[in-house]
């Protein structure tokens, strides 16, 4: 059976954090891909960032893949570009979005195409992953490997305030993506030996606790969610992706529920939990399709866009964040 390049790229990472041997390669990504259609290229072919002035009033659906698309959350269609790709993306309460690449996040305002702020990562030569946005305070926790002569090391940038330099944590696991709970305690997923395992940093705390993951997830641990009771830990496979609903207790971790987002799904990438919305950006006949589910019933999907809806086909994405429109009350 053909493995996907995430699942690929996470084993890869796993195998060099615990082999801990000295020059191993960053993280592998997925390859290029051009967001064209008649509409944009005139942009495009410019190399330059832009979006219709009608999205900043909108919720917005922003995939990572290079550049990035940036859809209508409602419609699917596309309403612009931002030329920045990145290997993980997120966005904050205030509809901020995150791009995670290399050494460097990347900042841009709900609708703009211009970024706001530039953050980096320390280290000997860091890669990032996934990044995750506190609730209560703001502050930014990223992903990361540090490539470094003697191996490689898993840790989290914490930028306080988004901004700054980070202060930085090693989890203790293969980690890979992260999340925060609406009291500020952050959470990282990833392996640990040949498992699944979560690792938790509690607010205020200077530490990670490493939870062993004893029952399996049903595929390697991608992106990691808060449902506001749970934690959800996506598991990929070839062709299928469950999430497991994981509460943590004392010294322990339980899985206390499992959702099932029904169809072939084949190289499911990165999803985003949002509210009782649960979307997850995956490949069908080499095109990228962005379905939409709902959280925590599973089944059917509710919604799909497909290249139909945002234009030319694709054949990646790396993930996807919803940003909200400030302006707007928000319903979820």
């Amino acid at each position: 059976m053909k493995q996907s390049q995430f699942e690929f790229r996470a084993i890869c990472i796993a195998a060099a954090f615990l082999a801990g041997c000295g020059g191993s390669q960053p993280p592998i990504g997925a390859p290029g891909t051009s967001w064209q259609t008649s509409a944009t290229a005139t942009h495009a072919a410019h190399g330059k960032s832009w979006m219709l002035p009608e999205a900043s009033g909108e919720d917005l659906i922003y995939i990572a893949s290079n550049p990035t698309a940036v859809l209508s959350y409602t419609t699917g269609k596309i309403v612009g570009t931002i030329d920045t790709g990145g290997d993980g993306v997120c966005s904050d309460a205030l509809g901020n979005v995150f791009f995670v690449s290399s050494d460097a996040i990347t900042e841009y305002g709900h609708g703009g195409t211009v970024p706001i702020a530039t953050l980096y990562l320390t280290g000997y030569a860091p890669s990032g992953i996934g990044c995750a946005s506190d609730p209560t305070t703001g502050n930014l926790a990223v992903t990361y490997y540090d490539f470094d002569p003697s191996g490689a090391k898993a840790e989290v940038a914490v930028f306080a305030d988004a901004q700054g330099t980070p202060s930085v944590y090693q989890t203790g696991i293969a980690s890979q993506f992260c999340t925060y709970d609406d009291e500020g305690n952050l959470f990282a997923d990833g392996y640990l030996g040949n498992g699944a395992a979560i690792a938790e940093l509690p607010s205020g705390g200077n530490e990670f606790t490493v939870f062993p993951l004893t029952q399996g997830i049903g595929g390697n641990p991608w992106s990691i969610s808060w449902d506001g009771k749970y934690l959800s830990v996506e598991g990929i496979a070839h062709s299928s992706v469950r999430f497991s609903r994981i509460k943590i207790a004392g010294s322990t971790s339980t899985i206390v529920g499992t959702v099932r987002p029904r169809g072939k799904m084949v190289h499911a990438a990165a999803s985003w939990l949002w509210g009782k919305a649960l979307l997850v950006p995956y490949a069908a006949s080499n095109a990228t399709r962005i379905g939409f589910w709902k959280y925590p019933k599973g089944g059917k999907p509710t919604q799909i866009f497909t290249h139909k809806d945002f234009g030319e086909r694709i054949t990646s994405a790396l993930g996807l964040t919803v940003s909200i429109a400030p302006s707007l009350v928000r319903k979820h």
